[in-house]
């Protein structure tokens, strides 16, 4: 008997040492096949010159405190679908990019219609659902076919020294070519670092929608719409409808639509936006308005109905620079619900040269003129 529990033993051994022979003593996933066993048995992963089939996601659901780098390059083949391209999931992860050594190419060309969100179904290129310490480090996304990162579900997570390139899709011939492409998204997450990171798109360099306590600084973003805090998802849930405790620092914008936006869904259920803080918010070549907040959107645009559902509270901002790009540009335009929809803004040290239009305020926060 004692011999025969020896075999099984031996035998259990010798089929785990076989099983970590075929992954690989790096652990490299080098196609979609690879991703479930690596994943489950690896703590330090190598993605590595992988082209995922189309409408697949390459799925990194990761055990705790494990490494992933990506290497070469990885691309996707075309279908017309939501993704994500790429998840990832995990506690105290580990994610990188080699060095000098790699490329997430979303081939956006494929996907782009110049209609974003109304046109064809286009993939989410990666999505991030990470907690406890998790840092997403040195990483270059390339042409996503729309939004590029969406961080959801997360909390203690640091984001940073990111390249996100879709320089491509700007408009050709007069004609819009990529489209709602934000860099990075933000959702249902908190204690957020996003930091040191470049993003040149066609939509918001970074866009919150719903989350707290979240500190973004040292960015540079080129095109596009600049920052936005946007809240009113949901019909019911106050929570997801609340951004609150947010500071934005540092941060240059260029040849881009707008600056900063800070909007509320006039037609979603309850919600807040509190306690945002802008500080030292550089901005060059505003074509439309450099800082824009509006309580009356729905579907997307300005309907002129305001609403006090999600009221805008303690909105500060201090040293707000740049220039503006022409006679249809514009300063601050403010739309606000007049029965308190918004209260205890304090706008410091703006500076803006250039030619615009006359700034519209119907609520003018402490500190700031509109005239």
């Amino acid at each position: 008997m004692a011999s025969f529990a020896l075999l099984v033993a031996f035998l259990a051994s010798t089929a785990t040492i076989f099983a970590k022979s075929a992954l690989g003593d790096n652990c490299t996933i080098y196609k979609l096949s690879d991703a479930a066993d690596v994943t489950a048995n690896c703590d330090n992963i190598v993605v590595k010159d992988i082209q995922i089939d189309a409408g697949q996601t390459l799925q990194l659901f990761l055990k705790d405190a494990a490494t992933l780098t990506f290497q070469g390059t990885i691309t996707f083949d075309y279908a017309e679908w939501l993704g994500p391209a790429i998840w990832i999931k995990g506690n105290a992860l580990k994610v990188q990019g080699a060095k000098f050594d790699h490329l997430i190419d979303g081939r956006g060309a494929y996907w782009w219609d110049g209609l974003g969100g109304s046109g064809k179904q286009k993939p989410l290129l990666m999505k991030i659902e990470a907690t406890g310490g998790s840092v997403f480090n040195n990483i270059h996304l390339k042409n996503c076919p729309q939004a590029c990162v969406g961080l959801e579900n997360s909390d203690s997570v640091t984001l940073t020294y990111w390249d996100i390139d879709i320089i491509d899709g700007n408009p050709a011939n007069g004609k819009e070519v990529g489209v709602n492409t934000d860099g990075f998204y933000i959702i249902d997450s908190s204690n957020v670092k996003l930091l040191n990171s470049t993003v040149r798109n066609q939509d918001n360099c970074v866009r919150i929608n719903q989350g707290s306590n979240m500190s973004i600084s040292n960015l540079y973003c080129y095109g596009g719409r600049g920052i936005g805090l946007i809240a009113g998802l949901s019909k019911t849930d106050i929570e997801k409808n609340t951004i609150k405790d947010i500071s934005l620092e540092d941060i240059m914008v260029l040849d881009a639509k707008n600056g900063i936006q800070v909007k509320t869904i006039s037609d979603a259920g309850k919600g807040n936006i509190s306690n945002i803080y802008f500080k030292n918010i550089r901005m060059a070549n505003i074509r439309e308005i450099a800082v824009n907040v509006e309580q009356d959107v729905v579907n997307g645009t300005s309907s002129g109905v305001t609403n006090n559902n999600i009221p805008i509270t303690k909105l500060n901002m201090d040293d707000i620079t740049g220039t503006l790009a022409g006679g249809d540009s514009k300063l601050v335009n403010i739309v606000c619900d007049p029965k308190g929809g918004c209260s205890d803004w304090s706008w410091y040290r703006f500076g803006f040269s250039g030619e615009g239009q006359q700034s519209v305020c119907n609520f003018v926060p402490t500190g700031f003129s509109c005239e």
